[in-house]
């Protein structure tokens, strides 16, 4: 080492030494005046209290009132998580639904399931039953072939007129554009989605819902009568020859009254000409497109569903809590108020009966609170359902159900593309889950455990009172437990004293005894010596 590294080395070494000198020099010095006086005026240290106890059953009323203290004591600290470690869970709920309902203007045959009525079929933590429905008719696209747009009477605000010139082809709407310069009943039309309502009956006029319907229920004849054969004109009379060409729209029959008079005849259309691969059915049934406003439903469209106060509802419930790496599972088995009920009981649980909903909806926020500890696999589980919709406005919701165009190749078989809009209302259930769970906290536990140990110096306390009436020299053993520092000085002192008195006497008298044994020794000696000398 080199004698410039010593000495930085002692420069190390000094500068430390020195500062703790001076500290040491600070701490020497006499208090401040003041500082002095704020000391003198602060109480004087008091030890924790001493009881002595000199009654037996005293002492068993001290350590009853011990454990009773401890007890209530660390329970509460429990109940309230004071020593406990407290995590918020990330939670997932899976809503389940299961049973039937029918409609109850149509309630023999029709049956509606979950399937039917739950509408999205998958949803987190919430759920909607449809109760009412109003249906659309069947709207299409395209009239009658693909590449032709369906055009049919507006609805919408957009697509008011007043005379042909308000109607300007190409102009955007609501529900799509504007087909060209007519004005009927205030409305243009336009290419949109289109209503196929209704469909006219082309031989009586008469109007059917569907095209089924109509098929079924329209007669091939017209209802006017031709009085000879002539009458009839270019129309061919059947015979066997002509019966069977298809090319043949029109036949003129022979009519024959009741009385048996076959004189008369009909216009009717070609039978023979309506199988599935012609187009002959649909010139005899006329669909009749009459507006973009699927609002436009016949009674027969209204749906009410009945029965769906008995479904069940079933809450898988799961939570996570990352901080302690525990998670927790209610799922798979269900229990009654905790995470299965019936739709009629929810609905009581919100002060309102199914029928008083079923045809303007509910919306209703069911707000859990559940709370785990690491001890347990078992939650406390508490719900709470309330009515969110204002001023039971109820809750709707709107649904489209599509089905594609169908062409087969090689058949005469095509279908055009429609939807269905689906107006539902019906019972609304959103799920809000606070999970929490709660495990032991080391430093927690350690400040809770100096708070009961305080507490427990109130057994103490009680002990002292139960003593001052039980025992009559309680005041003395009092007055010898507890004592200030100067008279704890003088007692000690008189003690060392007393101690060392004893200590001085003891050690006399084994020095006497000492003495005594030696006398003794000597004196046997000199006896034995002078018994040898005669």
């Amino acid at each position: 080492v080199t004698y410039r590294d010593a000495l930085v080395m002692n420069r190390f070494v000094e500068l430390p030494l020195h500062l703790l000198q001076r500290g040491r020099n600070f701490f020497r010095k006499e208090l401040p005046l003041w500082l002095e006086d704020k000391a003198l005026s602060l109480p004087s240290y008091r030890t924790p209290l001493i009881a002595v106890i000199a009654n037996v059953n005293v002492r068993y009323v001290h350590e009853f009132t011990q454990l009773v203290l401890l007890t209530i004591s660390i329970s509460l600290l429990i109940s309230n998580g004071t020593i406990l470690g407290m995590e918020e869970g990330a939670n997932y709920v899976n809503i389940k639904t299961k049973g039937w309902a029918k409609d109850v203007n149509d309630a023999e045959y029709r049956v509606f399931d979950a399937f039917d009525l739950r509408v999205p079929q998958i949803e987190n933590g919430a759920i909607f039953l449809s109760t009412y429905m109003h249906r659309s008719p069947v709207q299409i696209r395209y009239d009658g072939s693909e590449g032709v747009a369906a055009h049919c009477l507006g609805s919408h605000q957009s697509e008011q007129c007043q005379t042909g010139e308000d109607c300007v082809r190409g102009r955007l709407t609501q529900h799509g554009f504007m087909s060209g310069a007519n004005c009927i009943d205030g409305y243009c039309y336009v290419h949109a989605w289109c209503n196929q309502y209704k469909h006219f009956c082309s031989t009586t006029n008469a109007i059917f819902s569907s095209a089924y319907e109509c098929d079924m229920n329209c007669p091939f004849c017209f209802p006017a009568l031709l009085n000879a054969s002539s009458d009839c004109g270019t129309v061919p009379i059947p015979n066997d020859e002509n019966r069977n060409n298809k090319a043949i729209k029109y036949f003129c029959e022979p009519y024959q009254t009741e009385e048996g008079d076959s004189n008369q005849y009909r216009i009717c259309y070609n039978k023979n000409a309506t199988a599935l691969d012609t187009d002959e059915q649909f010139m005899r049934c006329i669909p009749s497109f009459l507006s973009t406003d699927p609002s436009l439903i016949e009674e027969q469209r209204k749906l009410v569903m009945d029965g769906i106060q008995d479904w069940i509802i079933e809450f898988d419930i799961f939570m996570t809590f990352a901080k302690y790496w525990i998670s927790r599972s209610i799922a798979g088995e269900y229990y009654q108020d905790v995470n299965v009920w019936t739709i009629a009981q929810i609905l009581a649980k919100v002060g309102v009966t199914y029928d008083e909903i079923k045809y303007r909806g509910i919306l209703i926020a069911a707000n859990g609170n559940i709370q785990c500890t690491l001890f347990s696999s078992f939650c406390k589980v508490e719900w709470k359902f309330s009515r969110l919709d204002e001023k039971n406005e109820g809750f709707r919701l709107t649904h489209k159900e599509y089905v594609p165009g169908i062409s087969i190749l090689g058949k005469s078989i095509k279908t055009l593309e429609s939807r269905y809009i689906v107006q539902m209302r019906g019972i609304r259930l959103v799920t809000s889950i606070s999970s929490r769970t709660y495990v032991p906290d080391p430093m927690a536990a350690l400040v809770a455990i100096g708070g009961v140990m305080g507490v427990c110096s109130v057994a103490a306390i009680v002990a002292k009172l139960f003593m001052e009436r039980v025992s009559e020299k309680n005041l003395i053993y009092q007055q010898f437990a507890e004592t200030t520092y100067e008279e704890l000085i003088k007692s000690e002192k008189e003690q060392l004293k007393l101690a060392h008195e004893v200590a001085v006497k003891q050690h006399m008298q084994i020095l006497y005894e000492q003495e005594k044994q030696i006398k003794q020794v000597l004196n046997q000696a000199l006896s034995d010596d002078d018994s040898d000398r005669f």
